[in-house]
C-alpha cells in the first residue's frame, strides 16, 4: 500500500507513489550489504585534503568535516582541482596552489543558504495554493 503524492500543477503530471518509504523490512537491501572498506577518520580525511594541495589549517578542515561529510564537501572542491590535460572535461585530484578550505566553505554555505531560500519559497508557495 503507498501513499499518493500530488504535485503542484506544472512540475510534473504524473502522480507517483511512496511505498515503504519509513519501514526497513529485514529483507531490504539494506539489510544484505555488507561494508569492507574501512571508515577514515576525520584526521585522515583532513591529511588527504591536505596531500592533494587544500590550503588551511588542519584543525578548521577537520572542524568542518565533522559538520559535513568528506563526500559532500568534495562536491564544492571541484571547481578548485585542476584539469586533466589528457582529458579536457576530467579533472584530477590535485587542486590548483591557491585552493583554500575557506573559498570552499564559503561555497558550501552559499549553496546550503540558496537551497534552503528555494525549498522554503516552494513550501510557501505549496501552502497557499488552495488560496488561489
Amino acid at each position: 500500500m503507498g501513499f499518493p503524492v500530488v504535485h503542484p500543477p506544472g512540475l510534473c503530471r504524473k502522480a507517483c507513489t511512496l511505498r515503504g518509504v519509513f519501514s526497513f523490512p529485514e529483507r531490504s537491501i539494506g539489510a544484505k550489504l555488507k561494508f569492507t572498506k574501512p571508515f577514515p577518520t576525520y584526521e585522515q580525511q583532513a591529511d588527504r585534503l591536505l596531500q592533494l594541495g587544500l590550503t588551511g589549517d588542519r584543525s578548521k578542515i577537520i572542524e568542518r568535516l565533522q559538520s559535513v561529510s568528506y563526500y559532500r564537501l568534495s562536491g564544492y572542491c571541484y571547481p578548485d582541482r585542476k584539469p586533466d590535460p589528457a582529458s579536457p572535461k576530467q579533472k584530477l585530484s590535485e587542486f590548483f596552489p591557491d585552493a583554500s578550505i575557506d573559498e570552499v566553505w564559503d561555497r558550501y554555505v552559499f549553496d546550503r543558504r540558496l537551497r534552503l531560500l528555494v525549498m522554503d519559497s516552494i513550501d510557501c508557495w505549496c501552502k497557499s495554493a488552495p488560496l488561489r
